[in-house]
């Protein structure tokens, strides 16, 4: 009996759990098992015969919090991408290990326990509902290591479902080797330069004690007009730079501060998949949960179905996160999708954050689109805009936050808690290339670049799942359809074929399958024998 409640309820507490945890938080979900158990325990002080099955939910409920700090890392290693999920494999494998207490239990209700013992008893679920009504926020873990002796093993709780990025690991193992023939293909760099007149104004200003300040901690007046007017003549809506704009340190910098100012801990953020682990990474760390939204693979490209988009946007929902083209699969989307989340979006109060980093980086028939274009979406739109991918101005780390003005002092406010202000040397640069009368042909004359070098990999890996882009900076290879997972591609590359790419595990829920080739940083001369290589690699 007691080895049948070990596996069953580890079976079924597992997908149970799960499921709970998805839907309702794992705070409240172990609550909810944990107040369970005392009914259990009445039912069992009375029919002591069932001492055995019934126990093993007390035992559960108890055994719980014991191994969770232990069972941590294991619960995250299942499904990583999935918060929910991986908490309830956790309580799973916790109820498991509780199962073993059943017949500890069970021995001393068939022997009908004294009442001080079935107190006790009573008394251990009703300690274990007390400790998780100390997080009663949906979503957020219990920090055991707070309250177990020694207790290390597990990691603060908002950092227990983030895997990291996987590029550093593989860009480290580049720099590594040293060897000038390994094909850097891992890493968003570029080698096309920024504009000419970047670069003579970041000379200057190493000269100019006004950008050696903290001051103005929102960002220089002449950035943050440069940049309300950019996102203008995009969206042909007007933006007070004072109060509608906000420069931040890069992109992503950005993109956190506004997850900190707009999401609460336990609400979803809708978003693609596969995507760039570093959005999902921020959704997790500001504490929301992310909703995932297929983009499918086909002959043409990627496409995500706008209906499915439109029908993740629910009462849960605190923001949609959209990047077009997307990173790292380069899906581009249309007006068709701006217009079918206009209608959720504004009946649920949902934002759109828009990730404009790559907005004019599209190849072919594509064009640029904007959510805040339309006037239905104009008052729910925030864009974070980067000087990195368009300008190729990665380590200036300049980028800018413009949206409606009642949310964009709290936008602000984080940024001060966060980063403070951003590079002083660098801002007038930006601001510089913004507004450069060739500006936009220089955004185009890189993006040419960049495409012939996309269409040159899909020619040399002709016959290799490879799904063409519509736009950004890299190629994803389908590695699970030739048998392969993207971390045994990747490794296989980069031994047997001096390529470094990046493996895409924890990039959202069909990540794992993907090997992601990025075209921006290697000339076509160095890519003569790409074929070769992967042939060597992978054949």
């Amino acid at each position: 009996m007691a080895l049948t409640c070990f596996l069953t309820g580890g079976v079924a507490s597992t997908l149970l759990g799960g499921r709970l945890a998805d839907r309702f938080g794992l705070t409240r979900t172990v609550l909810v098992g944990n107040a369970a158990a005392i009914p259990a325990l009445i039912a069992l002080r009375a029919c002591p015969g069932a001492g055995v099955a019934l126990a093993a939910a007390l035992g559960a409920g108890v055994t719980v919090r014991i191994p969770l700090s232990i069972l941590v890392k294991l619960g995250q290693d299942y499904l990583p991408s999935r918060p929910g999920t991986a908490a309830g494999v956790k309580l799973g494998l916790a109820v498991s290990a509780g199962g073993l207490a059943a017949p500890v239990f069970g021995a001393v209700a068939a022997a009908h326990g004294t009442p001080a013992v079935f107190t006790l008893l009573c008394l251990l679920p009703v300690s274990a509902v007390a400790l998780s009504l100390l997080l009663p926020e949906p979503g957020r873990e219990l920090p055991l290591h707070r309250l177990l002796p020694g207790g290390g093993l597990m990691p603060v709780a908002r950092l227990a479902y983030i895997p990291g990025i996987g590029v550093d690991e593989i860009g480290d193992a580049a720099d590594a080797t040293g060897n000038p023939e390994l094909l850097r293909l891992e890493n968003l760099d570029t080698d096309v330069p920024p504009p000419a007149v970047a670069r003579e104004v970041t000379h200057a200003a190493v000269d100019d004690d006004d950008a050696n300040s903290y001051l103005p901690f929102q960002g220089h007046r002449a950035l943050r007009e440069a940049a309300a007017e950019h996102v203008g003549a995009i969206t042909g809506s007007r933006y007070d730079p004072g109060t509608q704009c906000v420069s931040v340190a890069g992109g992503l910098n950005g993109i956190l501060n506004v997850l900190l100012a707009t999401v609460e801990p336990g609400q979803e953020v809708v978003i693609g998949d596969p995507i760039y682990a570093g959005l999902v990474n921020r959704i997790r760390l500001a504490g929301g949960i992310p909703r995932h939204v297929r983009c499918v693979p086909g002959e043409r490209g990627w496409a995500t179905d706008p209906g499915e988009l439109a029908a993740a946007i629910g009462p849960q929902t605190a923001a949609v996160l959209l990047m077009s083209p997307a990173m790292p699969t380069g899906a581009v989307l249309s007006g068709e999708h701006v217009d079918a989340i206009a209608d959720p979006v504004n009946r649920h109060g949902a934002w759109v954050i828009w990730d404009a980093a790559m907005e004019r980086l599209v190849f072919g028939d594509n064009r640029p689109v904007h959510p805040g274009a339309p006037p239905g979406l104009a008052a729910r739109t925030i864009t974070v805009g980067s000087a990195s991918k368009e300008l190729r101005m990665i380590g200036w780390r300049v980028g800018w936050v413009v949206g409606p003005q009642p949310i964009m002092k709290d936008i602000g406010l984080v940024g001060l808690t966060n980063v403070v202000c951003q590079v002083g040397i660098a801002q007038q640069a930006v601001a510089a290339a913004l507004r450069h009368p060739d500006a936009s042909a220089d955004v185009a004359a890189a993006t040419a670049i960049w495409e012939q070098r996309c269409q040159h990999i899909l020619d040399q890996l002709a016959g290799y799942p490879c799904i063409r882009p519509g736009g950004g900076w890299s190629i994803l290879i389908d590695c699970a359809s030739i048998g392969l997972s993207g971390e045994a591609a990747s490794q296989r590359l980069f031994t047997r074929g001096e390529i470094a790419a990046t493996p895409m595990t924890g990039w959202g829920p069909s990540g794992e399958r993907y090997l992601r080739l990025v075209f921006a940083n290697e000339p076509i001369e160095r890519l003569g024998d790409l074929r070769t290589r992967f042939d060597a690699a992978l054949a």
